[in-house]
């Protein structure tokens, strides 16, 4: 895998970031599954699995979710040159918007006589 990841020229960080997650699924495949590791016998019903372990037990933010989503999609198409059928219509964790921070109208009175006047 660290191979087909430098011929397409990712990041350094990308590489170990790929490299972990891919381990942490495997850790997951057989300690948590009890199943047998063989890269032959992965279905996307394995990556989904893992994919709601992360949100659902160990509680990761969305954008952690597609990191570990995009290893695991380099791992199967470019790596194990494997397309797990609806693996790539998968729905993606979304990112919660962030409300904008804004002052309330006392605040903002309260800033008016600091403002310097300009001529």
């Amino acid at each position: 895998m660290r191979e087909a990841i430098r011929i397409k020229h990712y990041s350094y960080r990308t590489e170990r970031s790929y490299m972990d997650w891919v381990e942490r699924f495997f850790h997951y495949i057989s300690q948590v599954k009890k199943k047998d590791l063989h890269l032959a016998g992965l279905d996307s019903g394995d990556v989904k699995d893992f994919l709601s372990y992360l949100a659902l037990t160990k509680r990761v933010s969305s954008s952690t979710q597609n990191q570990a989503f995009n290893a695991l999609l380099f791992l199967l198409r470019d790596v194990l040159k494997t397309e797990l059928g609806d693996l790539s219509k998968t729905v993606r964790a979304k990112r919660g918007q962030r409300l904008p921070v804004t002052l309330s109208p006392e605040e903002v009175q309260e800033l008016f006589p600091h403002l310097l006047r300009s001529p």
